[in-house]
């Protein structure tokens, strides 16, 4: 993501933070979000590599600024309009079929800018998709038997439900008790 136009790019990690864990015929596949991919663990141990994630970019405006200052970032005015690269930081996988779904909550200060998107990536050709974004910190998805999507907010307007491509509201906040299951 460097180029012109781009100021920084968080490089990420050299740990591992498994954040999701769907069961799959044979192990899981792990959302990692310190290292920033999506792996299958096979039940004897083998890990394979799945997709790695890229950088999600951020273009540096006046709420990027504001929310820096909140916790402590100096961000100069000079910077308005420069992308900033932030780690995409994967929130929660779901398995249907031959997809995986997966949430990114770009990392600072993406939690609570409303950058947050759901992919889905075919797990035997590597098509990936966007499936929703400006979602406020998403932390969950479920997938029904017929393709709806739903998508748990931690910051935003709750549950959000994508159906044929449009993101609509579905619950309303419930103040940090909400809960994800999947719906098979």
């Amino acid at each position: 993501m460097s180029g012109p136009g781009s100021f920084l790019q968080s490089k990420g990690e050299v740990f591992s933070h498994p954040y999701s864990s769907p069961p799959v015929w044979g192990g899981v596949i792990v959302g990692d979000a310190g290292a920033n991919n999506i792996v299958f663990v096979s039940n004897s141990g083998y890990v394979k590599l799945i997709k790695s994630l890229p950088a999600e970019p951020i273009i540096i405006d006046a709420a990027v600024i504001t929310l820096g200052s909140e916790v402590g970032m100096m961000i100069p005015e000079c910077m308005v309009g420069l992308k900033y690269c932030a780690q995409a930081v994967p929130t929660d996988v779901e398995v249907n079929g031959s997809w995986i779904y997966y949430s990114v909550l770009p990392g600072v200060p993406g939690e609570s800018l409303g950058v947050g998107k759901v992919y889905r990536a075919n797990l035997f050709t590597g098509n990936t998709q966007l499936i929703a974004e400006g979602l406020a910190a998403p932390t969950g998805i479920a997938v029904s038997y017929d393709n709806t999507i739903y998508i748990a907010q931690l910051m935003g307007d709750g549950v959000s439900v994508v159906n044929d491509g449009k993101v609509t509201y579905a619950l309303a906040e419930t103040g940090g008790n909400l809960m994800t299951m999947r719906l098979r």
